[in-house]
């Protein structure tokens, strides 16, 4: 059963990052997809599957629940890294978050746009700390034995540690 547990994740980010990608691309809320997105998009999903590979080798099981909250720490770490990128840099380092219907922002110059990404992406690094410290909380609770519905609150932390590291990965194809 645990192997089962393992694919069906890494089976699950692969819909939700690679085919919700599309699936936005498709729609035109997200700018087209480029080859160099789709390396993106697959290195992304390999390297989840490390993540969730390894992080059941050390533990000895997978648990839904803490993907979620690893999922809030990632996304944490990877705004606040490219957040100090933009900061040091004097271009524009996701220059289609301008053009995209969801991060809207008024056309301009290349200061007001560079402006835009820093408020983007220091914003997501505020919501992913409040998600980490949400899921890091709803964990704690579906650690006590006396805790009910230990299935939803693992399938609510998996969504909302899903949903912020869909939000950091929709700004990354934003390059």
């Amino acid at each position: 059963m645990k192997i089962w547990k393992l694919l069906g994740a890494f089976v699950m980010d692969g819909a939700l990052f690679i085919a919700l990608i599309w699936v936005l691309s498709y729609f035109k809320l997200i700018p087209p997809i480029e080859s160099a997105g789709r390396i993106v998009l697959a290195v992304t999903w390999i390297g989840l599957g490390f993540k969730i590979f390894l992080g059941d080798l050390a533990s000895g099981k997978f648990h839904y629940h803490k993907h979620g909250y690893d999922f809030c720490l990632t996304t944490m770490g990877a705004a606040l890294s490219t957040f100090a990128l933009q900061m040091l840099s004097d271009k524009d380092l996701l220059p289609k978050i301008s053009s995209s219907p969801m991060w809207p922002t008024p056309a301009g110059t290349l200061a007001e746009s560079i402006r835009r990404s820093d408020d983007v992406l220091g914003a997501l690094f505020i919501v992913a700390s409040l998600f980490a410290l949400l899921t890091a909380s709803i964990c704690r609770e579906i650690e006590q034995p006396d805790t009910k519905w230990k299935s939803v609150l693992s399938g609510l932390n998996f969504s909302i540690g899903a949903g912020a590291f869909a939000g950091y990965l929709l700004l990354l194809l934003g390059k």
